[in-house]
């Protein structure tokens, strides 16, 4: 009988290996990036030509190889990193697989130069396609070089596949630049034909990396920020809500030191986000990822590209939770610094608090129009630290220690807009946006403890929805109820209101309510509880809030100047627009033509 099932060469093997691992001429050079990162060096040095299609040069100062290991380095499955599967499991460097070197070389033409620095020579190997074409000695300083040239040459069909030598190029560069943030302590040089692209020295954090590589300007704007919890650390730098992109090239993110392309960490941070950007644009971010190694697989991707986490939901709780942090603490208010959320149910000005007083704002606010001169915005206070009411902590009163920035009113632009004037320039408050975030951070820390005012209505208020509308509020109610909502089926798709959130008027209970039905979706991934809340607080909030086009006082504007600054997040809206905008002395300057 015929055989059918054969050995495949060794050199078919490495071919097919290297279509795993060397995609491009960026997998190449971040393999051998890698390879001298593990080797200790303290400057590497990267040259390409022709996007690295025609060469990849990189030299590093590392520990380098003796002869013996510099040849077993060319053979499959030769690693120094991994003797047994326990150290699988433990992994804390970059190659492990022993996969790089014979890949590239099986098909390039690759020569490879190294010496120990006891070593009074270099070892020299060339290989062609996988073959040995030369060995022997060489002067050369401690270190290794790798020199790949004509990548592809032996496979026409992937050569077919590389893009121009400008995009190829481009994403060598991208290659280098995160590995560059990984590692701050490490020097590179990346030289692109002719031109210098990147060249940074050893920093000393990683807050000069990032200036190093993205620029100074790119670096000021950054919000800091760092949690510690389950063993897991989440650390690195945010743009701020008023610095956005239309796409997420600019988030960056580092596992033990490894970048990687992770849907559990992406979707944490972005989700994150969105509570302060609009939902069709992204942030910049660089975030840190530590946790022990046997918490996580490297082992998932033969490029080492992706991760797989053992507690998924833990890690995204944590990195969301960072990110909230940073992005509450941000400000768009000129000399605020960092704000801190209130306790649930209490408030932190002076003076007395009294039930009546509290009675009669809820009347006027929240059940009716508010009468001329009322200062509806929030004007009950009580004692520092005092527990109050649930129905009070709504009112939004200031927080103690965060009193509004000397700001002089100037007046209100198309009954929209609040117009403060600072020191420093001009600054433009959207009331309703503005509003509806201090309404927001009050609902929200009054449902984590189950504490959201509802008001039952006198006569129980009917809304037809569509079926769609109907049925996924029936998988919300138990949610909705948290929040003051209780309704029951009323004949077909309708349903009978009988309590709503205090927070908002009888007439705009409908809107509210169809609106957190078209937000209402099923969703199984982490944190979907919490996201779906938070939809429906802040649909509620945006209903709730004073609406444009509505003239506001000058104290009514003082009033929610004053607790913008009180308020976590108060930045954008829960919905990600704006709050304020700050027109700089020097821009109006330049606009008249002053400077």
């Amino acid at each position: 009988m015929t055989v059918k099932i054969r050995l495949l060469p060794d050199t078919l093997v490495n071919q097919i290996a290297a279509g795993e691992v060397v995609e491009r001429p960026a997998s190449v050079v971040k393999e051998l990036v890698e390879n001298a990162l593990d080797a200790g060096a303290r400057e590497i040095r990267i040259e390409t030509r022709e996007g690295g299609r025609r060469l990849i040069r990189v030299s590093d100062d590392g520990e380098g190889m003796g002869p013996e290991d510099a040849r077993a380095a060319l053979a499959r499955h030769a690693t120094s990193k991994i003797r047994d599967l326990t150290d699988l499991h433990a992994v804390a460097t970059y190659g492990f697989r022993g996969e790089a070197l014979p890949s590239i070389a099986s098909v390039s033409r690759m020569r490879l130069v190294t010496r120990r620095a006891g070593d009074p020579t270099a070892t020299e190997i060339a290989i062609a396609g996988g073959a040995i074409e030369r060995e022997g000695e060489a002067g050369a300083p401690s270190g290794t070089l790798v020199e790949v040239a004509d990548l592809f040459f032996n496979t026409p069909a992937r050569l077919k596949f590389l893009k121009s030598a400008g995009v190829e190029g481009s994403h060598v560069a991208d290659a280098i630049e995160r590995i560059a943030l990984a590692r701050p302590g490490t020097g590179f040089s990346l030289r692109q034909g002719d031109r210098v692209v990147l060249e940074v020295r050893p920093a000393a954090s990683r807050a000069e990396r990032i200036a190093d590589v993205m620029g100074p300007d790119f670096r000021a704007g950054l919000l800091p920020f760092e949690l510690e919890a389950w063993g897991i650390a989440a650390s690195g730098f945010l743009s701020p809500p008023d610095r956005t992109f239309a796409a997420a090239r600019a988030i960056h993110l580092f596992v033990n030191d490894r970048p990687v392309r992770d849907r559990t960490l992406h979707h944490a941070l972005v989700s994150a986000a969105r509570e302060a950007i609009p939902a069709d644009r992204f942030p910049a971010a660089v975030l840190y990822l530590h946790l022990p190694p046997d918490a996580v697989d490297v082992n998932v991707h033969p490029a080492k590209l992706e991760v797989r986490f053992r507690d998924a939901r833990v890690v995204h709780d944590l990195v969301r939770r960072a990110i909230l942090a940073a992005l509450r603490h941000w400000s768009p208010l000129p000399g605020v610094g960092a704000s801190r959320s209130p306790e649930p149910g209490t408030t932190g000005v002076a003076g007395p608090l009294h039930a009546e007083r509290v009675q009669e704002s809820l009347e006027r606010f929240f059940r009716r129009a508010p009468a001329p001169g009322d200062v509806w915005l929030g004007a009950a206070a009580t004692a520092a630290g005092t527990a109050v009411t649930a129905e009070a902590a709504l009112l939004g009163e200031t927080m103690a220690g965060a009193p509004a920035p000397p700001l002089r009113y100037l007046g209100q632009a198309h009954d929209t807009y609040l117009i403060f004037e600072a020191e420093e320039g001009i600054l433009l408050v959207d009331q309703h946006a503005a509003h509806e975030r201090v309404v927001f951070e009050r609902l929200r820390a009054l449902a984590e403890v189950g504490e959201v005012p509802a008001q039952r209505l006198l006569v129980a208020r009917t809304i037809e929805l569509s079926p769609a509308r109907r049925a996924r509020l029936e998988t919300r109610r138990e949610a909705l109820a948290r929040l003051g909502f209780e309704f029951e089926p009323f004949g077909g798709n309708t349903v009978a209101v009988k309590t709503a959130p205090a927070v908002l008027r009888e007439d705009r209970i409908e809107g509210a309510l169809s609106a957190v039905a078209d937000e209402a979706v099923e969703d199984d991934r982490p944190g979907a509880v919490e996201r779906a809340l938070r939809l429906a607080l802040a649909t509620i909030a945006c209903h709730a809030a004073v609406r444009a086009g509505r003239r506001l006082s000058e104290a009514e504007a003082r009033a929610l100047l004053d607790q913008m600054v009180g308020t976590a997040g108060a930045g954008t809206c829960p919905h990600g627009r704006p709050v304020a905008v700050r027109l700089a002395l020097g821009d109006l300057e330049r606009m008249f033509r002053r400077t």
